[in-house]
């Protein structure tokens, strides 16, 4: 088969992170924030952004692996993506290092540079720190997505800092405690890590924390589904 790569634009809108392809007609509903999303698919008809995780014939998983099934060319096939929920979403630390607030993990700015690009960072002695974001709603977590500091223009290189980190779900903000997965680190300049929870926790809650001084995330993706 020809191979054939369509990249979804959305302006202002996600329509349910659903990609579908060869559905005659495409059915939007977007209510999301905006992420840009990449599909790639070895089928050379139309690609729709659509809401097809509706209806039969849905796949979820990696959407670098839809094929359509040559057998059954008119059948509908859809791949679900799990939406990212953190975006924008009400954000907490245990404590602060200067202006580094808790808000600059979840803005869009994906600058590593914690001067000029402003991470989260949380602040001197707090020796078991920890970031929390409020999604305001109950989802399925799939996975978690914390990219690290990088190099300021002062060449300051602590991205060792981030080690033995541990990413939890909970449905109330005191009970935030169900594993989700763990990463050992040491971590490296700009490096983006991706935490998978493969018990698909559900939660309003996911927070991120450590044994060690200083939390520093220049951004957090939070992915999952809705229940």
């Amino acid at each position: 088969m020809k191979s054939n790569m369509a990249k979804v634009m959305c302006i202002g809108f996600i329509c349910l992170s659903a990609v579908c392809l060869m559905c005659s007609i495409p059915i939007r509903r977007c209510t999301l924030p905006c992420r840009e999303i990449e599909v790639r698919s070895d089928e050379v008809r139309d690609v729709y952004v659509t809401a097809c995780h509706l209806q039969k014939g849905t796949i979820i998983g990696d959407p670098s692996a839809v094929r359509i099934h040559p057998s059954k060319p008119l059948d509908l096939l859809c791949v679900t993506v799990p939406l990212e929920l953190a975006f924008g979403k009400p954000a907490e630390q245990s404590s602060t290092y200067l202006l580094h607030g808790p808000e600059y993990a979840v803005d869009g700015n994906n600058g590593t540079n914690l001067i000029l690009d402003n991470c989260a960072h949380t602040g001197d002695g707090d020796t078991n720190p920890w970031w929390r974001v409020d999604l305001q709603a109950v989802y399925s977590i799939k996975s978690v997505r914390i990219l690290n500091r990088g190099m300021d223009e002062y060449g300051t290189d602590v991205s060792f800092r981030l080690q033995d980190v541990t990413v939890t779900v909970g449905l109330k903000e005191s009970d935030v405690n169900t594993p989700c997965g763990f990463f050992a680190g040491p971590g490296t300049l700009s490096q983006l890590v991706v935490i998978d929870c493969p018990t698909s926790p559900q939660g309003r809650f996911v927070k991120i924390s450590k044994t060690t001084e200083y939390l520093t995330l220049c951004e957090v993706d939070v992915f999952g589904f809705f229940l």
